[in-house]
């Protein structure tokens, strides 16, 4: 199976955003990730995670950038990756998130975790009801 169908469109941020508003949007998209983007290319990823961290830190949100607690140079993935790839990357690196992007570099979506999850329990259902 390929990861083409479980992609989601990202939330996409810029490194000057405060971790308070990236915070607040990731949150009203109910989601764990969003994508940092300069000049319409990913740049990095900022999880839920690295909020934790810079919190846990003693970052204040109102103040702080994303640029200085974000994942640079996210691992990125194109559509025609297979789920087991991008899950074995994903296991391999303690990731939760992979950033998607098409043969040119341009950003495509993101690929969760639980997306993976979902398709592969759909997928075993199907199998086991014949």
């Amino acid at each position: 199976m390929k990861i083409g169908s479980l992609i989601a469109a990202p939330v996409t941020v810029r490194p000057e955003e405060t971790l308070a508003e990236v915070a607040r949007r990731i949150s009203e998209r109910r989601v764990g990730s969003a994508v940092v983007v300069t000049e319409g290319r990913a740049y990095g990823i900022f999880t839920e995670r690295d909020l934790l961290r810079a919190v846990g830190a003693g970052a204040d949100p109102k103040q702080a950038k994303v640029a200085d607690h974000m994942t640079p140079n996210a691992v990125t993935v194109t559509e025609s990756w297979e789920v087991v790839d991008a899950a074995s990357t994903m296991i391999d690196n303690r990731f939760r998130h992979l950033v998607v992007v098409d043969e040119e570099g341009q950003l495509t979506g993101i690929l969760s975790l639980r997306n993976m999850v979902r398709a592969l329990m759909e997928e075993r259902k199907r199998i086991a009801a014949g």
